[in-house]
């Protein structure tokens, strides 16, 4: 029985290094693509300066049975054009639809929903994200859902929670030993943040299912967080202490206009695919003992 194939655009980043390193490779096959060179088989090219006709070229030669598209610019980096967010999935989506792909994926964020302190975000929830990021991934959302005629890819996009190795603990692990104190804002009943998060084995596992799964029947939208209850942030940063990654970190008084509560709910995720309930975290310790990544940070 042939397997099928995904092809990851943008596996160079963060969530591409944390998904190759989770990918269970007796499932879907894995072909990469990035400007740079990840090993055999990578499909190296520069999407912006390819454009759509050469990808849909080397989309068509590797005939993938989905398409993810990971390209866009993050929170954090340096001048970031978010504007590209859009571009670069508008790319990636009509390539795809010209080499006649089943099936497409592009990444959101849960910041989409906005800063509210309230119930677990569902994906029919009204979007009021306010930061440039969020604003520029509601955007492409916008623009793709326009995009996604009977002709084209069946759509699904993922709104995902904090990843568990590309968020901001693990840029704090990456910088342990020259960075000041991590503050962490704490609120009056003496815990920390608590935010939805997604680990690259969850993440890595829905890709696999996606590319097997039924075009037509494929949801239009998943939220993804191994669970709806989130994770105290203190919790995450001492499980990281208990398995031999320590970040230097210290309470600080959470203002006013700081967010105690930030999550997703997951039960569409699960109800569509219910056999990723046997690799999702159910706590912060199992969050940072599954995440390959996390062993690589510090070094």
């Amino acid at each position: 029985m042939t397997r099928p194939r995904v092809l990851v655009l943008g596996a160079g980043g963060r969530v591409g290094t944390l998904l190759r390193a989770a990918w269970d490779r007796r499932g879907a096959e894995l072909v990469v693509q990035s400007r740079r060179n990840l090993g055999p088989g990578t499909l190296a090219l520069a999407p912006e300066v390819a454009g759509a006709a050469a990808l849909a070229t080397a989309l068509t030669a590797q005939r993938p049975d989905l398409v993810v598209c990971l390209w866009g610019a993050v929170p954090g980096a340096q001048e970031a054009d978010f504007t590209r967010n859009t571009r670069l999935a508008e790319l990636a989506f009509r390539a795809s639809a010209q080499a006649g792909i089943a099936r497409f994926v592009a990444l959101s964020t849960g910041a989409v929903y906005g800063p509210k302190d309230s119930h677990a975000f569902c994906e029919d929830d009204t979007l009021a994200g306010t930061s440039p990021y969020a604003r520029s991934k509601i955007a492409m959302e916008r623009r793709l859902r326009d995009l996604a005629t009977a002709d084209a890819p069946a759509l699904t996009t993922l709104r995902l929670a904090n990843l568990f190795g590309a968020d901001q603990l693990a840029v704090a692990m990456r910088n342990a030993r020259t960075e000041t104190p991590l503050k962490l804002d704490q609120f009056p009943d003496g815990t920390g943040p608590r935010r939805s998060y997604a680990s690259g084995r969850l993440l890595a596992a829905l890709f696999q299912a996606l590319a097997d799964a039924d075009p037509t029947r494929l949801p239009p939208v998943l939220n993804v967080a191994d669970s709806a209850a989130g994770v105290d942030m203190a919790a995450v940063l001492d499980a990281m202490q208990a398995a031999g990654h320590p970040v230097a970190w210290q309470w600080t008084p959470a203002p006013p206009t700081a967010l105690h509560a930030h999550l997703l709910d997951t039960r569409t995720l699960f109800q569509t695919f219910p056999a990723l309930q046997q690799v999702r975290c159910h706590d912060a310790g199992a969050l940072v003992r599954q995440t390959p990544f996390a062993a690589e940070t510090t070094r």
